[in-house]
């Protein structure tokens, strides 16, 4: 596909905003979007390529990609102002817009501070040493990467370990933490989901 053989292309971009995929490990850009009919909706960003086809605006941490749609969104807010357009509607899209990333910015402070808030009331967790990890035969080649892992984040029962694209997920479980009975159960290395993945990032 090239650029301009959707009608999407040439729709009115009132703002962006990064969001993570936690599956590939990257932040993409979605865009709040308008046509000649609708209201503005979020959908996913496309941009051209040198060559004139079409790819997904996407970023490799999310440093770059706030600082893109802090740059991106003060860009479309100017080029609204001198639209040629009705001003009623001009300050309808203006407000839409304005509320659409509140809403956004909400949720991202909302889980920054539920962060900050399940670190401090699990301060007291202990982190487990590397060798006080319980892993069965699949999972231990990733000891030590667990054990990083739980060194900043002790609390937690599931992480994602190994390269990106072999997609492994571990449970935690090491000397302390017990199962029924007492039982122990060693920490498992398995294939993730994106469902998984989200799970693990949000425990």
């Amino acid at each position: 596909m090239k650029w301009g053989d959707s009608k999407r292309d040439f729709d009115t971009i009132l703002a962006v905003w990064p969001t993570h995929d936690p599956l590939n490990g990257f932040w993409e850009m979605h865009e709040l979007a308008v046509s000649q009919v609708g209201a503005p909706k979020w959908r996913d960003r496309r941009i051209p390529t040198t060559d004139g086809g079409v790819k997904l605006d996407r970023h490799s941490d999310a440093d770059a990609a706030f600082a893109a749609s802090a740059s991106l969104n003060a860009r479309y807010a100017a080029d609204l102002q001198i639209t040629p357009i009705d001003e009623d509607l001009r300050r309808s899209l203006q407000m839409k817009t304005l509320k659409a990333l509140q809403a956004k910015e909400r949720l991202h402070s909302e889980e920054a501070l539920m962060l900050t808030e399940a670190k401090r009331r699990k301060s007291a967790v202990p982190a487990p040493l590397a060798s006080e990890l319980q892993l069965t035969k699949r999972a231990e080649p990733f000891r030590q990467a667990l054990a990083v892992a739980l060194a900043a984040f002790p609390y937690v029962t599931g992480i994602r370990v190994g390269e990106l694209r072999e997609r492994l997920a571990m449970g935690k479980s090491y000397e302390g933490l017990l199962g029924r009975a007492g039982e122990r159960f060693p920490s498992q290395a398995w294939r993730h989901t994106y469902r998984a993945i989200e799970d693990c990032i949000r425990v």
